[in-house]
């Protein structure tokens, strides 16, 4: 057995500590750091040990542990067996300071997921209690590694200051709406300082194959959607059908010794002098939906992908598909921050009452001692 350790040059004088990041994506075993110091590779240390117990031990992923493979940690693909994932992080802030704040998200992973700063939001002026953005959420859209990934979420005042922060493994981190308590620098938890976020984990999907995943993911309406297509198809073969008026009346001669006449065109009566109103409507044939949508089907070539691309009705149509989702997207959007604004009001006045019984309480202590 062979262990690697890593520790701080003896030159930094300044007991300042490298990244152990990069030493983990290797594989190191010891990972040793100045622990007099506590910087930002000091957090992510702690940070990385916080959902094992802090017993100091982690198990490595499964590709790293196995002798038959070998991994690259520059690698900028996926890697094999293990699945990419997209995350998307929106929400609020509560706390007790009444200064400006903004937060900050970083990732730290590999070197194609590592993204430092990747979001900022906007200072909140006059909104210290409870502060939202009002923004779009940030999305990592491929984490080739989520096993080696942490997602960091900092909040500051206005002046840089930090208040809190909480270092996540993507691993750990679970969808729908969540509280997030902050710690300080020292990695203890503060009492008031929380996010309340909504977050989205989902497996990686390439853009190639997303229409592929969607009809994977929800076959009910992509079935619906399908007959909804053959409805519009056979409403459109009528109506064309309909357009098309017979001016002229025809009639069949009857058979005679067994034999039928094709049928031809009887002449209209010549006029009385009297005016007679001509006739009305048109004849449709008598032709079922389905063997028009039938016909229709059987007689369709089968063309590739690459030709469909070319076509423009595909890409016509893979753009109205686009923005509905973006349409559906949106609409997503404005229903959560209008939860988010009525969980706001709600606590507000929940403080509000609280602020109030207070004071009528402090007033009565008074009263009483004046008494007294």
């Amino acid at each position: 057995m062979q262990l690697s350790r890593i520790y701080p040059k003896g030159t930094r004088v300044d007991s300042s500590n490298y990244n152990p990041q990069v030493f983990w994506n290797a594989g190191c075993q010891l990972v040793a750091l100045n622990f007099q110091t506590i910087d930002l590779s000091m957090q992510l240390n702690l940070g990385m040990y916080e959902y094992n117990g802090k017993c100091g031990y982690r198990l490595k992923p499964e590709f790293m542990r196995r002798p038959d493979k070998h991994f690259d940690p520059f690698t900028v693909s996926t890697v094999d067996g293990i699945v990419a994932n997209t995350l998307s992080v929106k929400g609020q802030f509560l706390s007790d300071k009444k200064v400006g704040t903004y937060v900050e998200i970083d990732m730290f992973g590999l070197p194609v997921d590592t993204k430092r700063k990747a979001f900022k939001t906007k200072t909140s002026q006059g909104n210290a209690i409870n502060p939202m953005w009002e923004e779009e959420a940030i999305v990592f859209k491929k984490v080739v590694l989520p096993t080696l990934a942490s997602l960091r979420i900092a909040v500051f005042e206005e002046g840089g200051k930090v208040i809190g922060h909480r270092i996540i493994p993507v691993s750990a981190i679970r969808p729908g709406y969540r509280y997030i308590g902050l710690r300080n620098e020292k990695n203890q938890s503060l009492n008031m300082p929380a996010l309340f976020v909504y977050v989205e984990v989902k497996d990686y999907v390439p853009d190639t194959f997303a229409d592929v995943i969607d009809a994977l993911s929800n076959p009910i309406r992509y079935i619906n959607l399908m007959e909804q297509r053959a409805n519009q198809l056979a409403a459109l073969t009528l109506e064309e059908g309909g357009e098309e008026e017979l001016d002229k009346e025809r009639a069949v001669v009857p058979s005679e010794n067994g034999l039928s006449h094709t049928p031809v065109i009887a002449p209209k009566p010549p006029s009385t002098g009297g005016y007679q109103p001509q006739p009305t409507g048109s004849l449709k044939p008598s032709v079922k939906t389905e063997d028009i949508i039938q016909t229709v089907l059987t007689e369709m070539e089968a063309h590739s992908v690459e030709d469909l691309k070319q076509q423009k009705g595909f890409v016509r149509e893979q753009r109205r598909q686009y923005k509905e989702l973006k349409e559906l997207v949106r609409r997503h959007h404005r229903r959560t921050a209008e939860l988010i604004k009525e969980q706001a009001g709600r606590v507000a006045e929940l403080q509000a009452q609280h602020q109030r019984r207070r004071a009528a309480l402090v007033k009565g202590r008074k009263r009483d001692g004046k008494k007294r």
